[in-house]
């Protein structure tokens, strides 16, 4: 997947927060090692 594609999904359902994203794509919810790019994600989309 490319950086692109989340940032995209994030923009295009306004999630602001980690438990934002598990919440509408379930991302980072089984073993929690994905949630420091998804936060770091989100800071770059917030920025």
């Amino acid at each position: 997947m490319l950086k692109s594609e989340p940032v995209i999904a994030f923009k295009a359902r306004n999630l602001k927060a980690v438990e934002d994203v598990q919440k509408e794509t379930e991302a980072g919810t089984v073993c929690g090692s994905c949630n420091p790019v998804i936060e770091e994600i989100l800071n770059e989309i917030m920025n």
